[in-house]
């Protein structure tokens, strides 16, 4: 083959001799380099099957695992289908990776299919749970159950329905039904731990949890997910020290399970390593403070110079992960203006995209320039569907986009769309990063239980929010102590900042929330999550230590 690759010099115009010599590379130098070749050969050829093929199977074994699902993603548009089974092995696959829209797609085709392979109505559920079609989840776990399938997955898939509906009965109603069936199932008491019941009931299930861990059976995922609730119990009944425990045991059973792959910690240093002036950046704002209100923008339906891309105007709620997000999105949601979309990851699957046919790293904000502007208008438009169907209207001034990690993509929000502005949510850092550290996050967030991570991501998801108000988008900042304490000053401002009349706004839309918030939003706003930290500081002089070097707030 030497002679061969020596013919073609350092770009292969042979699709072919560049998927053998991918793989040649890949054999020789390790699957990165291989992967390098594969990606810049696509660029010259991005729907040659046998190419895609090679690319995807490359980026596996390079721990590029969303990256992966980009090129399988196209190489399904070639018409490259697997069997059933297949589909719903790559199904699952999307759903882990957060893409949840792709592996509905593929889903509602399998089960239109005879005979339909087990567990795809299940998966289907699941997916169109993830992407907020409430009903739709709903249809899919009955007939799950009318086919048959008593697995506890169909239980703890209504239950979570229920929970996002705000029907804390009804959930706990289909637990127990759940639990009836399956008394032992590690996924079910879990569930029921985390939500909480009667003193009886809790100390029920924490027995049988407890009976399950000693006996060591189950799987790694299983004993991570329990281990998990006895914490939560653990905590809400202020038995500290337990539940310090039991969430370190959590995190050891998921770190055995975590692939390698891209960090978010990485990601955001890397972002910021390309970002112009970005050593001179500050940190903290000050309290309340705001860039200058956004720009007027053109009402929904009237399009744009550029073609009518632009129609759903995005407002962002960014900042880390239980930082106040939830609450703020609900509250904003108040205002007939404002539409919430929920958690979106429309952006991180673009981010990958861009990546994939780049062939550059994720936060290679300075590479955007080298996207066609065919796909900038493609994504506006997606975008814009999107939220439009998540909110379930188009007749909205702003639509609210909370993915709490949107953090790490202001710049291609703002390049998708420059009408974009950002609600940036603050909470005191030891009591953000704690509460993260006491979630059971997905296996592809392992920053979010590394006390040192997330020290690290919260420092650098501050400094990406000053870029992005340094490069002209729109900010407000909202402090998660401010907004407990008088909701109707700190939501009347942001109001007004986005040039709406507070007057005219009531109370929060009922609607389903898929967040650990989704009971805690609905009721009366309080400031019992204000300060959390210092109990657990004073039972555990190690966490004191951790958190020595975060970010603290002024004043």
């Amino acid at each position: 083959a030497r002679p061969l690759f020596e013919a073609d010099g350092d770009a292969p115009a042979n699709p072919e001799h560049a998927m053998l010599r991918a793989r040649f590379e890949a054999r020789e130098s390790g699957p990165h380099r291989g992967l390098g070749i594969a990606l810049d050969a696509l660029a010259r050829a991005p729907l040659d099957p046998a190419l895609l093929s090679t690319a995807q199977e490359l980026a596996a074994a390079a721990g590029r695992a969303p990256l992966a699902l980009v090129l399988a993603r196209r190489r399904l548009a070639t018409g490259a289908a697997p069997d059933g089974a297949g589909l719903v092995q790559l199904a699952h696959r999307y759903l882990q990776a957060g893409w949840p829209e792709t592996a509905r797609e593929l889903l509602l085709d399998v089960t239109s299919r005879a005979p339909e392979p087990p567990g795809a109505r299940v998966l289907l559920g699941e997916a169109c749970l993830a992407s907020g079609r409430i009903e739709d989840a709903r249809t899919a776990f009955e007939g799950a159950r009318e086919r048959g399938e008593r697995s506890a997955a169909v239980w703890l898939g209504l239950a979570r329905i229920a929970v996002a509906l705000g029907h804390r009965d009804a959930a706990r109603a289909n637990v127990a039904a759940g639990l009836a069936e399956q008394p032992a199932d590690a996924r079910l008491l879990a569930f029921a731990l985390v939500q909480g019941g009667d003193a009886s009931d809790e100390d029920e299930w924490a027995a049988r949890a407890e009976r399950h861990l000693a006996s060591g059976t189950g799987t790694t995922e299983s004993r991570a997910a329990l281990h998990h609730g006895l914490a939560r119990l653990h905590d809400r009944r202020g038995r500290l020290e337990a539940a310090l425990a039991a969430i370190r045991a959590c995190h050891a059973e998921r770190a055995a399970q975590q692939e390698p792959g891209d960090s978010l910690t990485e990601r955001a240093a890397r972002t910021l390593a390309r970002a112009p002036h970005s050593d001179s950046l500050g940190v903290w704002p000050a309290a309340g403070s705001c860039t200058d209100p956004p720009a007027a923008y053109a009402a929904p339906g009237t399009g744009d110079a550029a073609g009518g891309a632009l129609v759903a105007r995005p407002l962002l709620v960014v900042g880390l992960p239980r930082s106040g997000t939830t609450l703020v999105e609900h509250r904003l949601a108040g205002h007939p203006a404002i539409a919430a979309a929920g958690e979106l990851p429309f952006l991180e699957e673009l981010a990958h995209e861009i990546a994939a046919l780049t062939g550059c790293p994720m936060g290679a904000i300075d590479r955007l320039s080298a996207v066609p502007r065919s796909l900038w208008d493609r994504a506006a438009r997606d975008w814009s569907a999107r939220l439009q169907r998540r909110a379930q209207r188009s007749d909205a001034a702003w639509f609210v986009d909370k993915w709490p990690l949107n953090v790490l993509h202001l710049e291609l929000a703002r390049t998708v769309h420059p009408g974009v502005a950002v609600v940036h949510c603050l909470r005191d850092p030891v009591d953000t990063c704690l509460s993260c550290w006491f979630e059971a996050f997905e296996l592809r967030y392992p920053d979010l239980r590394d006390l040192e991570r997330l020290v690290e991501l919260h420092a650098a998801s501050l400094r990406l929010v000053a870029h992005a108000r340094a490069r002209g988008t729109p900010v407000f900042e909202v402090r998660y102590e401010s907004l407990v304490q008088d909701p109707a000053r700190v939501l009347g401002v942001l109001w007004r900042w986005l040039g709406l009349d507070p007057g005219c706004a009531g109370a929060p839309p009922v609607r389903p929330v898929l967040t650990p918030s989704a009971l805690a939003v609905r009721e009366p706003v309080d400031t019992r999550g204000v300060g959390r930290w210092r109990r657990y500081l004073a039972a555990d002089p190690a966490l004191a230590a951790a958190f020595a070097a975060v970010s603290r707030a002024p004043p």
